[in-house]
């Protein structure tokens, strides 16, 4: 009995202990399961391809559009896609006819014709008749006064020099009336002549140039104004006044000198004359009255003065009232003017424009403007051009040809312009060459990407194929490469997922470990690094889940 007891419970340790074994086993089995799985590649040495390659559409560098900017009937059509034309060939044969265009400019030229002479129909009028015949009133009176002022110059020196003749003559009437003129009397008078001689004599040297100078200018006045010759010492006196000190003090100095030489000479003449009281007091007599003369010229001077400033001030009062009145006025008047001047350069321009289309109403042909190859003939005979309508392209070979396709803004980093580049899916013919002529930000790319040119060379180059390109280095050995789908980056730069494993009773146990990297040259699938990789390490390049670094991982069976 006791042993039966035994057994049982032998029988049952060994189902326990089989059951944990095989829950064990499945527990592992379906752990493994929920991992993320990822596929593994070695770190290893070897080689780089740096080239960059890409492919755009072959385009010609310079193309011309064939177009007129009428609608026309195109009669015919004299070259075909692929023919050779040189400037001024004629392309196109035009049907006899006034487009619809040349219509329209007409009916334009019309309208605007129509709209300048309404324009200049409602032109304000003189609307500052009456200001200007006040203006003009009192400018001829001014003129008037300005003619006085010339007419009746006088000047204080002139009145003192007038008087002093009449003294001069005063005291020689009273001496001949004292008595008979003796010898002692003429040998007198003849010194007082000679005195006066030497005085002019000496004044003429030393003012001499000045009084020289100032006869010149008034005689040039004089001529200018048509003046007689006896109004000298009325312009040089005006001169003196005018035009300097030095000029005044000469006029008046030698004029001074010359009177009283004259008088003395004349003094002698009479003492010498038996009718010298006679003639002394008729000379006393014109003198006083020429006296009196200048004295109401002066007058009349001094009263044109007045005159002169009155209306000088009238004047400006009148312009400025004028020139308010006129500032209101301008804005409205500066428009239409403006909008004169525009009508006027409007008409000009499309009469010009309907004189153009009117000569090609007739035997008209459009012509190619550049020489070169026939790309493309847009437009069959017998049919009608659009409005700017491309009737032809003229590919221009003298400029060569090009090739475009962007790039990463890294990838540009490593090429510069004046790279050889090479055509790769080219085989039938000749070599074509290719040269990077420049590197720009591509448009739209916000700055993330760069566009290459490359300028083509050779004999068969097709404009709208597709070439293959590649530029840049060929290749480079490295210590460590691994797939660059491996690499991954954040804010703290480029890193790897290593696979580090370890031996449990249970088998491998497989974790992703963080590995910082610099990446040293990329091509089309893998990467050279450096840090902290070995080779034959494992990196992770991909997972069928989210994996962080210290993630458990299972490796995928191969």
């Amino acid at each position: 009995m006791e042993e039966k007891k035994r057994g049982w419970v032998k029988n049952v340790a060994i189902v326990f202990l089989t059951i944990m074994l095989l829950l064990t086993f499945f527990s592992n089995t379906i752990m493994n399961r929920s991992l993320p799985q990822v596929a593994v590649q070695y770190a290893q040495s070897g080689t780089i391809e740096t080239q960059i390659r890409g492919s755009g559409t072959v385009k010609a560098n310079e193309s011309y559009e064939v177009s007129i900017d009428q609608t026309r009937e195109i009669k015919t059509v004299a070259v075909r896609s692929g023919d050779e034309v040189r400037t001024g060939d004629v392309l196109f044969i035009l049907a006899d006819m006034e487009s619809a265009e040349l219509e329209a400019a007409k009916e334009t030229l019309e309208s605007l014709q129509m709209q300048y002479d309404k324009k200049m129909l409602y032109a304000s009028v003189d609307e500052y008749t009456s200001e200007n015949r006040q203006i003009a009133k009192v400018q001829e009176a001014l003129m008037e006064a300005e003619a006085d002022i010339g007419k009746y110059y006088v000047t204080d020196d002139d009145i003192e020099a007038a008087e002093r003749k009449v003294k001069r003559a005063q005291d020689e009437v009273d001496d001949l009336s004292s008595g008979d003129v003796e010898m002692g009397d003429i040998d007198a008078q003849e010194e007082a002549v000679q005195a006066a001689y030497d005085a002019l004599q000496v004044v003429e040297m030393i003012y001499g140039a000045d009084y020289n100078a100032l006869k010149v200018m008034a005689e040039e006045r004089m001529a200018a104004d048509g003046a007689s010759s006896s109004k000298l010492h009325v312009y040089m006196a005006a001169l003196a006044e005018t035009d300097g000190s030095a000029y005044a003090v000469a006029y008046r100095e030698i004029t001074a000198a010359q009177e009283l030489y004259e008088d003395e000479e004349a003094k002698l003449d009479r003492m010498e004359d038996s009718d010298a009281l006679a003639e002394a007091r008729e000379e006393l007599a014109e003198r006083e009255e020429k006296l009196a003369q200048l004295k109401a010229d002066q007058a009349k001077y001094e009263a044109a003065l007045e005159e002169r400033e009155s209306l000088l001030e009238q004047l400006e009062d009148l312009t400025n009232a004028l020139a308010d009145k006129q500032l209101a006025d301008s804005i409205s008047k500066a428009e239409e003017e403006l909008d004169l001047k525009k009508l006027r350069s409007d008409i000009a321009k499309q009469r010009e424009k309907v004189k153009e289309l009117q000569s090609d109403a007739v035997d008209a042909v459009i012509t190619a403007p550049v020489s070169g190859i026939v790309t493309s003939v847009n437009i069959s005979a017998g049919n009608t051009t659009g409005y700017n309508q491309t009737l032809a392209t003229i590919e221009v070979p003298d400029m060569g040809y090009a090739v475009e396709f962007s790039v990463t803004n890294e990838q540009a980093r490593n090429l510069r312009v004046g790279a050889d580049a090479e055509v790769t899916n080219y085989w039938w013919g000749d070599e074509i060459k290719a040269k990077l002529v420049s590197i720009k930000t591509e448009p739209g790319s916000n700055g993330q990407s760069k566009m290459l040119r490359f300028a083509l060379e050779g004999d068969n180059i097709d404009v709208g194929s597709t070439y293959n390109i590649s530029v840049g280095q060929r290749s480079s050995n490295y210590d460590v490469v691994i797939p660059s789908s491996a690499i991954r980056q954040d804010s703290n730069g480029s890193f790897v997922l290593m696979v580090t494993s370890k031996n449990t009773p249970l088998g491998n146990r497989y974790t992703a470990k963080r590995v910082d990297v610099n990446v040293l040259a990329s091509d089309d699938k893998n990467s050279a690094v450096s840090g902290g990789l070995s080779n034959w390490d494992y990196v992770i390049t991909s997972s069928n889940a989210p994996v962080e670094p210290g993630s458990k991982v299972r490796l995928a069976e191969n």
